[in-house]
């Protein structure tokens, strides 16, 4: 049976009650990072329904006697949201106003015996903070001006995976690291990562509580692991894909790696998923480093620019088991 996804082709159609129903099978969810993609999917489906109706298609199938009007009914899966159903009565007045060619209703699949319903009745949550699932994100700030809070991010920056729903940096809360970094928050939503603004805060938490929280739930999440390069001399730092940057907020991290090469360490991130280190004292595989990563950043400024990250060299010193930017290497 076809559904929403897929275009010109009407789902069902029947007769009933001296209406001719053209039903659209909604099997997408309403989940706050699902919810833009959801609406296109639907304006685009009805808007399939609507050119059936206009272009009297219709009369290929039932003749105008057997029923009185024509209804265009939506029925979903997945329980509704507040989103959702603002986005139904706004297709709904755009068809009374634009020659009413039928009525639009919305319901959802009635739950069969021995089956269970992923349907509940109300409303599903838009958004639902969840203080486990919020995560550090550290940034570079690109600004030429550091003092101003507005111009922290990289310019065209996909910051929000959320379609037309652009969010002003100044409503995100940040927090300076190595003079010229930033570091926001983050939830996981499932399918994807959503940067949080103040108002997805808790009222009864303070920002640098969830931000001490975030960086807990890295530590308890995220499995580091060394691994060689192909260069000698050289590691890499590899975490899934996600978090690889993050490490540099981690001091304990850079301590183990510390031991294990028995000496102080130089560290490059020039992409978000890509942390390459080497010892201190290793001239020639520092060099090896630099080349490499520079390599890496360049490729990915041309192929990949929103996954580039920095062109800093960072130096951790073992005794002092702190990491700041060196001023003697760049990428």
């Amino acid at each position: 049976m076809s559904d929403v996804n897929d275009r010109y082709t009407i789902d069902q159609m029947v007769i009933e009650d001296e209406k001719l129903v053209l039903i659209i099978v909604d099997s997408l969810k309403w989940e706050f990072c699902e919810r833009v993609s959801h609406a296109h999917a639907l304006k685009a489906k009805i808007s399939d329904y609507l050119q059936f109706i206009g272009s009297g298609q219709v009369a290929e199938y039932h003749k105008a006697e057997e029923y009185n009007r024509i209804v265009i009914r939506v029925v979903a899966k997945h329980s509704y949201s507040r989103y959702g159903l603002d986005f139904f009565e706004r297709c709904l007045k755009w068809i009374q106003e634009n020659g009413d060619l039928c009525e639009l209703e919305w319901t959802h699949l009635p739950k069969d015996d021995g089956e269970e319903s992923e349907f509940q009745d109300g409303f599903c949550d838009d958004y639902i903070f969840e203080l486990d699932k919020v995560y550090p994100r550290i940034k570079k700030n690109w600004s030429k001006t550091p003092a101003e809070t507005v111009a922290l991010m990289a310019a065209n920056n996909a910051f929000n995976n959320q379609g037309s729903e652009i969010q002003e940096y100044k409503d995100i809360p940040m927090f300076r690291i190595f003079d010229s970094y930033i570091i926001t928050l983050m939830q996981d939503m499932g399918s994807t990562y959503m940067y949080l603004t103040y108002e997805h805060l808790p009222k009864d938490m303070t920002v640098e509580e969830i931000e001490n929280k975030a960086f807990e739930n890295l530590f308890r999440d995220i499995t580091y692991r060394m691994v060689e390069s192909k260069e000698a001399g050289v590691y890499g730092l590899v975490a899934g894909g996600d978090f690889e940057a993050e490490a540099l907020c981690l001091s304990g991290i850079w301590e183990d790696c510390g031991e294990e090469l028995q000496d102080d360490l130089l560290i490059t991130v020039p992409t978000k998923d890509m942390v390459l280190f080497t010892s201190a004292g290793d001239k020639k595989s520092i060099q090896r480093m630099i080349k490499q990563a520079q390599e890496i950043y360049e490729c990915n400024q041309q192929e990949s620019p929103l996954l580039i990250f920095s062109r800093d060299v960072f130096y951790y010193d073992g005794s002092t088991k702190q990491l700041a930017i060196s001023k003697k290497y760049r990428v």
